[in-house]
């Protein structure tokens, strides 16, 4: 994510690269959020990869087993909830 005031964010200003158009875009869990396209990746590809990185990493069964000897189950149903609420994202919506 190419945040204002970082020097990504200079270099997409000079290259011309499409940037988030409200503050919600730079929003990691935002309906609006847009992050940078790579060369091999629109930006809607990059925030299909994180949504799923994010959560294949938090139900990873050794994940969680750690979590609850640490913290206990308390906590892994907290992980769990937040699991269980799917992110609305303008930019993964299909355009008809």
């Amino acid at each position: 994510m190419a945040y204002p005031g970082s020097k990504l964010y200079e270099i997409a200003l000079e290259q011309g690269w499409k940037l988030p158009e409200t503050w919600e875009g730079y929003s990691q869990f935002g309906y609006e959020t847009f992050p940078l396209a790579t060369k091999y990746l629109s930006g809607s590809e990059v925030l299909a990869f994180r949504d799923q990185a994010f959560v294949e990493y938090f139900s990873n069964p050794a994940y969680i087993t750690k979590i609850q000897e640490k913290f206990g189950e308390r906590i892994v149903e907290v992980i769990e909830d937040m699991l269980n609420r799917k992110l609305e994202r303008r930019h993964l919506v299909k355009e008809i």
